[in-house]
């Protein structure tokens, strides 16, 4: 219970086997506005069109960082990790589900020449930009959900900038989350991602508004080329977005 007294408190002590973790859960639930305006068009349209952008989001952020306070400022409850829980339940849940991983690693997609190919291949590149766990290393890890008819649809997204990662990708946990883990050391093993080192140029305020805009001044995109020996010109990088389109049900 989280007793005005005691102040803020994380939601919930969660036993798997021998470990204790402490929770903090967090609900992405439709802006009311959003669904006004949704029955407005069902009722004038017929239809009504929602377009989520993938890529970190702001209120996303806000909502993060608060969950994260309220991890650090459990001081009476002994735990071996730290999660963060973060459940979409709202239209274009899955993509919203997306959205919060997106945040939590500053992901962007980058679109990049295939080897020996003419055509380009999306790959995601994490922490690429701003994002919410590198700053949060108390965090071990976050389950993001959605969900779908009557079920939840659960990943794990671990955090490579935890202290205790090598520890947390061997546990109980991860095992339980078997083939539903974002583990993004594992990942760029495989070449399934790309990771900017430590020392990759991250401008900020205007310079980093006109680099993103004219990839050739993109000192990342130049750095993962140096990194991952790709030629010049073959990255470019931006926001998909993944729309999702209702129609009205007969009467």
């Amino acid at each position: 219970p989280e007793a005005s007294a005691v102040g803020k408190r994380a939601d919930f002590i969660a036993k798997l086997d021998q470990l204790t973790l402490l929770v903090e859960a967090k609900l992405r639930e439709d802006d009311p506005k959003e669904l006004e305006r949704m029955e407005k068009e069902l009722v004038e349209k017929g239809t009504y069109g929602s377009n989520h952008q993938l890529g970190k989001n702001n209120a996303l952020t806000r909502s993060i960082r608060h969950g994260v306070e309220q991890l650090e400022a459990e001081r009476e409850e002994p735990h071996d990790y730290k999660v963060l829980l973060y459940l979409a339940d709202c239209l274009n849940a899955g993509v919203v589900c997306e959205q919060i991983a997106d945040t939590l690693y500053g992901t962007t997609s980058v679109l990049r020449s295939t080897p020996g190919g003419s055509g380009l291949r999306e790959i995601p590149c994490f922490f690429y930009r701003e994002n919410e766990f590198y700053p949060a290393k108390s965090l071990d890890a976050a389950i993001v959900g959605f969900k779908s008819s009557d079920n939840w649809v659960l990943t794990l997204c671990l955090n490579p900038f935890s202290n205790r990662f090598n520890e947390i990708r061997t546990s109980a946990l991860a095992r339980m989350f078997d083939g539903r883990t974002i583990d993004p050391v594992a990942e760029e093993a495989q070449g399934k991602v790309l990771i900017p080192d430590h020392d990759a140029p991250r401008p900020s305020g205007e310079r980093k508004n006109f680099e993103r805009m004219f990839s050739m001044a993109d000192g990342m995109l130049r750095h993962l080329e140096k990194k991952y020996g790709a030629s010049p010109l073959t990255f470019s990088q931006g926001h998909f977005k993944k729309p999702i389109l209702i129609l009205r049900r007969p009467l």
